[in-house]
């Protein structure tokens, strides 16, 4: 049988991320406010997120059994350009080769309002295997009028 070495060697502690004084280490999920929808994915780490990943999450969510609206707050628009190999110096620009987006820890992705908590957190999951970073979710608390609304049906 074949054995994982990687399990056997013990990892090392996350380092804490400083940059400019500020602690990254915990966000602050009070402060996150969704504008319209009831749920909403948050970024846990920061990075570049392509176009094509937003395009990904995009034509999942017309798939599956999905939320019933959806609020991207997040746009690609920087462009990434490279000359191939071996091109020599001058003759302008090349072509864009993708568009991206620069993400910071902590920085809601996008809002969506499922039916259910049980859909609400599938959806959760599957984008959040499509995002290059980690993610979490978040949730509005009901209001008044939606607890006395389940109260209703409920009984």
């Amino acid at each position: 049988q074949r054995r994982n070495v990687n399990a056997l060697i013990p990892r090392k502690p996350a380092k804490l991320v400083k940059m400019s004084g500020i602690d990254f280490t915990q966000i602050d999920r009070s402060e996150l406010q969704l504008l319209s929808c009831r749920y909403g994915i948050v970024a846990n780490d920061m990075g570049y997120i392509k176009e094509a990943c937003i395009k990904a999450i995009h034509m999942y969510l017309k798939r599956v059994p999905k939320p019933t609206k959806i609020l991207w707050r997040i746009k690609a628009m920087d462009k990434v350009r490279k000359k191939p190999v071996g091109a020599r110096m001058g003759g302008g620009q090349s072509k864009v080769k993708y568009l991206r987006t620069w993400v910071p820890r902590g920085k809601i992705l996008l809002e969506y309002e499922a039916t259910t908590e049980i859909i609400a957190e599938t959806t959760r999951r599957a984008i959040g295997h499509k995002l290059p970073m980690r993610s979490f979710m978040i949730q509005r608390p009901k209001t008044e009028k939606e607890i006395a609304f389940e109260k209703l049906m409920a009984g």
